[in-house]
């Protein structure tokens, strides 16, 4: 389970990048991991 700095990380790039796709290949994962990340 991702600890609240590992969140807080994917949710920066999210926004930085403008799509959950462009984050999830500049963190090298999957984009539904991305999108499980970002309901919690």
């Amino acid at each position: 389970m991702p600890t609240d700095l590992d969140l807080y990380s994917i949710f920066c790039t999210v926004a930085r990048c403008g799509s959950l796709s462009h984050a999830a290949r500049e963190l090298y994962v999957s984009q539904p991991a991305i999108s499980q990340s970002m309901h919690r």
